[in-house]
């Protein structure tokens, strides 16, 4: 229920989420690159946000399948 008085077409009017996170992006990652490869990335449009997705994408190919992680924990119990 919206207050009285208050702008029942609020919604029109607020700012749309930049970015798909499901948590806010304030973890800080210092990486070391070649000074012409980050002049480069640094023309790219949004390129800190693309950099994110890559890491991101990096990071979930590489997460372990169930299937994995059920083998991992066979092999470190005791007999």
């Amino acid at each position: 229920m919206s207050r009285p008085g208050g702008n029942p077409e609020l919604d029109k009017h607020q700012f749309d989420k930049k970015y798909s996170w499901d948590e806010p992006c304030t973890a800080q990652l210092g990486l070391r690159l070649p000074p012409s490869l980050y002049e480069e990335l640094k023309t790219l449009d949004n390129w800190q946000e693309k950099t994110r997705k890559a890491i991101a994408k990096l990071v979930l190919d590489n997460r372990p399948t169930n299937e994995q992680t059920r083998e991992q924990q066979r092999s470190q119990q005791p007999n």
